[in-house]
This record gives C-alpha cells, sequence and structure tokens, in this order.
C-alpha cells in the first residue's frame, strides 16, 4: 500500500512534472538563445545578425517540437505509473480481503443492503466494530442461487394474498376487502440486520409495492404498507385490513428472505471501506494507522508467535515491507520484542 501511495501521488500530480520538463526545454533553449546572441562576430569581420536570427529561429522550432515529444513521453509514463499503481493497489487490497474477511475484529453490529438494478442483485454489508471502526464489504450475490433473477414471493410462500382496500357493497352495509395476489411480486430491496428486516416487494407491470418491517425480536410488532398509483396504506395499522391479513403467511416470506440474506452475507468478495476516525484509509490509501491498531490489539498473539520460535522478526518485517517498511520500528515496540 505504500508503493501504491507514492505512485498514487506522483499520478496525481503528473502535470507538475510535464511543466517541469517543459520547463528545462525552455531552459536549454534560453542557453541556446544566449550564446547565439552574445557571440563576437567581429573577427569574422562581416554581419551575421541575420545569420543569428535564423538560427535562433530554428531553436524555436526545434523546442517546439522537443516539448510535443515531452508531452507525448510524458503520458506513456503516466499510464505506466497508473498500471503499476493499480496493480499494486489491488495486491494490497487482495491481501487486506483475506484478512478482513476472517472478521477480525469485535463486531457489535450489522447491516445487510440489498437492492435490485435491473434484474441483478447488488449487496453490501456494513459492520460496526468496537473503537469506533467499520468497515463494508461487497457481497457476491451471483452465486447465490435464488438470486441468479429477480426473487418471487411465490418461490418462498405460494398464494399469499394481501388486503389492500376495503368498501361496502351496494347491495348491503357491510364491509368488503380487496386483496392483492403477492406472487408476482419480486424482491425489490431489503435491509438487513440482527434487530430487524426491511423489505419492499414490487409487481413489475403495475409497479405496485409491499413494504415489510419486521422485528425480529419481537416479530408481533411487524409492520405492512400498500402502494401504488391511489397511495400508500397502513395494512397493519387499519384494523379492518389486519383483521384480514394471514400474518403467518407474511411471517414466513420474511423468514424466507432472512434465509437468503444470512447465505449472502457469507459471500463476502471485496472490503471496499475501512473507516476510522471518519476517514476511509482504503480511499485514503494509507492503512498505517490501521495496522498499528491491528497490532496493538493483537499484539500479544504476536509476541508468543515470535517467542516460541513460530515467526522471526525478519519474516515479520519481510511481511510488512509491502504495507509500509517504515513503520516496523513502531510496530517491535508495540508487540514489545527486541530484534
Amino acid at each position: 500500500m505504500e508503493a501504491y501511495r507514492k505512485e498514487k501521488s506522483d499520478y496525481d500530480n503528473f502535470s507538475s512534472i510535464i511543466e517541469a520538463r517543459k520547463k528545462a526545454a525552455d531552459n536549454f533553449a534560453l542557453e541556446i538563445k544566449n550564446t547565439v546572441t552574445n557571440f563576437d562576430s567581429s573577427p569574422m569581420g562581416i554581419d551575421i545578425a541575420d545569420t543569428k536570427s535564423k538560427i535562433i529561429d530554428f531553436v524555436n522550432l526545434a523546442v517546439s517540437q522537443l516539448k510535443e515529444k515531452i508531452e507525448e513521453r510524458a503520458k506513456a509514463d503516466q499510464q505506466l505509473i497508473k498500471q503499476k499503481m493499480e496493480g499494486d493497489f489491488n495486491k494490497a487490497i487482495g491481501s487486506l480481503n483475506l484478512f478482513m474477511a476472517q472478521d477480525p475484529l469485535t463486531i457489535l453490529d450489522y447491516t445487510l443492503y440489498l437492492s435490485n438494478e435491473g434484474g441483478s442483485y447488488q449487496a453490501r454489508v456494513l459492520f460496526k466494530c468496537d473503537d469506533g471502526i467499520s468497515y463494508e464489504f461487497i457481497l457476491n450475490c451471483g452465486i447465490i442461487p435464488e438470486l441468479k433473477e429477480s426473487l418471487e414471493v411465490s418461490s418462498i410462500v405460494k398464494g399469499v394474498r394481501l388486503p389492500v382496500r376495503k368498501g361496502r357493497s351496494l347491495m348491503s352495509s357491510e364491509i368488503s376487502v380487496d386483496y392483492e395476489k403477492l406472487d408476482r411480486y419480486y424482491l425489490k430491496y431489503a435491509e438487513y440486520s440482527p434487530k430487524y428486516l426491511n423489505v419492499t416487494f414490487t409487481d413489475e407491470d403495475t409497479m405496485s409495492e409491499v413494504s415489510i418491517f419486521y422485528p425480529i425480536d419481537n416479530p408481533d410488532m411487524i409492520k405492512i404498507d400498500y402502494k401504488d398509483d391511489s397511495g400508500k396504506i397502513s395494512v397493519d395499522g387499519d384494523p379492518v385490513l389486519s383483521k384480514n391479513t394471514d400474518y403467518k403467511a407474511i411471517k414466513d416470506i420474511t423468514k424466507g428472505i432472512i434465509s437468503v440474506l444470512q447465505n449472502v452475507l457469507s459471500k463476502k468478495k471485496s472490503v471496499s471501506s475501512i473507516l476510522m476516525d471518519n476517514q476511509n484509509i482504503i480511499e485514503k490509501g494509507d492503512i498505517t494507522a490501521f495496522v498499528k491498531y491491528i497490532f496493538q490489539k493483537y499484539s500479544y498473539l504476536i509476541k508468543d508467535l515470535i517467542s516460541k520460535g513460530s515467526m522471526s522478526i525478519d519474516q515479520l518485517k519481510a511481511r510488512l515491507d509491502p504495507v509500509n517498511p517504515s513503520i516496523m520500528q513502531d510496530l517491535v515496540a508495540i508487540v514489545g520484542v527486541s530484534k
């Protein structure tokens, strides 16, 4: 990551590097012009002012062409830096992915977010840990069988009907209830944590939506909303609609979704952010502070490995050099061993 940070700095500041190269070309031209201008032609016995002017014009043209070559070469150099930068970044992130996938920190809470975009599911999970640290993983929905295509309610529980409207019959004063079949509704969005599930299903044809908020520790507090062109209705909040709701079927749907999401949760793909002191250290390109934090947290384990001969200081240094070779002394001090 240290190499990536240096390369990124060079890449971001490349315009100043190009200007410095052009400035060198201008200095080269100026030196030649001064030499030509100040040349004493008296021993020749003739006036060479016209010749000097032609030489200076030639120098101006030559330097102009030289600057074009400088820009072409600079673009090629910048592209090489970018390629190496991306390679070093991917290598560092690959190692970080393997480490963070083991959940090395104490997780206090997490929230999984899933959405359906154009028939494809995308998911990420945000882990909140002690000491104010949080990190986010992109999850691999593509390997979950249920999410290969839009997940419909009928694939979880068939034949579920939800009461969404009420009215009165023309022939009597009894209240009638209109039901919405949910079989064709598909999973559009989900937000899941150990405390709750918030999920939205959509009918692709009518664009009607059914939203369910399911408190896992208190399932009887479930909330169900229905929305269509006529507006939004709180199904659980209306006594008549609530009375005619098959809550068991609705809860079965939520349990089916939770089962799928728990499977998604285990399919970590890549770490997208690590927030420490309100900064995304991956975006910043510097994980030095995070490495020191991990060493501090697990110093007793590292010290034990070194004292038992399972790992040497040199081996530790070899592993840390790609991260930041300058922090080795600090980390040895944290671990509490001498080289």
